[in-house]
């Protein structure tokens, strides 16, 4: 089951997937208004490797035990602009 805890990137909707009053992973979508970057979306775009960065309007998940502070996914929100 999940529920919204305080979201611990700027931008993003938090919520925590819990199992017997433990937080397990965190489902973390874009606010309204914003897409979320994960590295693993990011394109190699040429044979010198230069990447592009890849973006979702949906949602990602992380375990409970993630490091945002080192963030070594680079999750963030980034404002679409249209």
């Amino acid at each position: 089951m999940y529920r919204k805890v305080k979201a611990k990137l700027e931008n993003t909707i938090f919520e925590a997937r819990e199992e017997n009053g433990r937080i397990l992973s965190y489902r973390i979508s874009p606010a309204e208004g914003y897409k979320l970057h994960e590295i693993t979306l990011d394109e190699c775009v040429n044979e010198i490797g230069e990447i592009k960065p890849g973006f979702t309007k949906s949602y990602i998940t992380a375990g409970a035990g993630y490091d945002f502070e080192k963030n070594e996914r680079q999750i963030y929100a980034e404002e679409v602009k249209e």
